[in-house]
């Protein structure tokens, strides 16, 4: 690495900073340290990268030039975390990944997982399953929110998308332990809506509210909400 650099600093000619003209100097020590606190997990910033794919690459060429190349079956293991996070077994997932090659696909394959759950969770509820049930629900609602990630211009369809999500969760709500309360806000023009779930112990238990950024929906706080729950935490999302 350091002779490829220096290859490509003399190609541009570029003069040495002070840095540079004196590698043991103290000033090079402080950004050295820097460099070593930034580092995570064997020096990759593992933590983030998730988080820097969805925000900066999430765009429509790129996805849809990545899925062609065949990107969804080629995916890392940490950027699969996102959807086992979320509920989807590693089985549904390989099956799901495995038949997409575009955009189209993508959001065909998620929104078919989705339906498939969503029956499933109705089947069980009425076979008396409620456990069952609500983890059915809860898969269906990440899967018809996976469909939507890459569906760019055409509104109608993300918004259905969205309103599925939005279902299913709410199916699974009342079937949680504890269970999901859904409640409404009025804001100017608008209500929010937002779901209380508290857990048992001693009262009154603090809350935590969870606020999603604006690529994502509540819905998927789900899992947060869950970890603070078994600490004592209630949760509004």
């Amino acid at each position: 690495m350091r002779n490829a650099l220096q290859r490509i600093r003399g190609a541009c000619g570029g003069r040495r900073t002070r840095s540079e003209a004196e590698p043991h100097s103290a000033a090079s020590r402080p950004l050295q340290a820097g460099r070593h606190a930034m580092k995570v997990k064997g020096g990759r910033l593992d933590f983030l990268a998730p988080h820097l794919l969805r925000s900066q690459l999430l765009r429509p060429g790129f996805v849809s030039l990545s899925l062609r190349m065949g990107f969804a079956q080629q995916m890392p293991a940490w950027a699969r975390l996102q959807f086992t996070n979320a509920g989807v077994s590693p089985e549904d997932l390989d099956r799901v990944l495995g038949r997409i090659s575009g955009l189209t696909s993508w959001a065909d394959e998620w929104e078919s997982l989705g339906r498939a759950h969503e029956q499933a969770g109705r089947d069980a509820l009425a076979l008396g399953r409620p456990n069952d049930a609500a983890r059915r629900f809860l898969t269906a609602s990440a899967a018809y929110n996976f469909a939507q990630y890459v569906i760019f211009l055409d509104h109608e369809r993300k918004r259905a998308l969205h309103e599925a999500c939005v279902r299913a969760y709410a199916q699974a709500a009342p079937l949680l332990r504890p269970p999901a309360t859904p409640f409404e806000v009025p804001y100017r023009r608008h209500t929010m809506r937002g779901f209380l779930r508290v857990p048992p112990g001693r009262r009154p238990a603090p809350v935590v509210v969870l606020f999603h950024g604006t690529n994502a929906v509540k819905e998927e706080l789900h899992w947060w909400s869950e970890a603070l729950l078994e600490r004592g935490l209630a949760t509004i999302i």
